[in-house]
């Protein structure tokens, strides 16, 4: 674990294509890290608040901006259940940007970051979830974040997205330097039969294919239905849920190698 630090971690898993399941995963991870008895904090930094509204809260002006202009981010806290909060996604966060980009260019990328800092200590995790888009926003969620993990879909699209965070992160963290490290690559769609999805992987550069955790998000159905809510309700919700945790109990691990 990077700096010894073993009692709290900013985890920011990501990918810059959209529709992979980044949404999905976080609210799954944050749900799974609760129920471990994990004090998890869910920051949704995505104007949509997709993220807001999987975990059954509302978007609300309570946002991480508003945090910023009350000098605070726990007056924006919310619990939604014992052991997880969370900072509402809300659409004012597309201002977010105008805001950094008036800030003196010392303070562009790690602004956000100063107002997390004082909480983190609450903390044993906290996951954000961010806009697929290369900006002074993801810049400052980079500060923020201990350690990146990509979600992969195999597709030729994905790989450029792949390689494009990768380098991504490269740049940025040489440029601005950030302690945040790119530690994993998670396979998300997965379909165990499809060979072109199997090739796609083996064409991948050694480097990324030694980065991926050995367990995949296979393409399930039942994920689809969790944009209100996660529910347990059935044997296949069961079941799917159960997928997501063997994979992120492997990242958990992982982190802490």
């Amino acid at each position: 674990m990077k700096k010894g630090v073993q009692y709290m971690v900013v985890i920011f898993n990501t990918s810059l294509k959209g529709g992979v399941g980044k949404t999905t995963y976080n609210a799954v991870m944050a749900t799974y890290l609760a129920e471990k008895g994990l004090k998890t904090l869910v920051i949704d930094l995505d104007p949509q608040a997709n993220l807001t509204t999987m975990l059954g809260m509302k978007s609300s002006p309570k946002s991480y901006l508003n945090g910023i202009n009350q000098r605070d981010l726990r007056e924006v806290i919310q619990p939604i259940r014992e052991n997880l909060d969370i900072i509402v996604g809300h659409e004012s966060i597309s201002e977010l940007p105008n805001v950094l980009t008036l800030l003196k260019q010392q303070e562009k990328a790690t602004y956000l970051d100063k107002f997390l800092e004082p909480i983190k200590a609450d903390y044993d995790y906290i996951l954000i979830d961010s806009v697929p888009s290369r900006s002074l926003l993801l810049v400052n969620v980079l500060a923020m974040t201990d350690y990146v993990y990509a979600l992969f879909e195999a597709s030729p699209f994905g790989v450029k997205s792949l390689e494009d965070l990768s380098n991504y992160i490269s740049v940025t963290r040489n440029k601005y330097d950030l302690d945040v490290m790119f530690l994993g690559v998670i396979q998300y769609g997965y379909n165990k039969n499809s060979r072109n999805m199997n090739k796609i992987v083996e064409s991948l550069e050694p480097a990324m294919r030694e980065a991926m955790l050995e367990n995949v998000i296979y393409k399930r159905e039942r994920a689809s239905v969790w944009a209100n809510g996660i529910t347990l309700d059935s044997y296949h919700d069961k079941n799917c849920y159960d997928m997501f945790k063997v994979t992120i109990d492997e990242q958990l691990d992982h982190i802490n190698e």
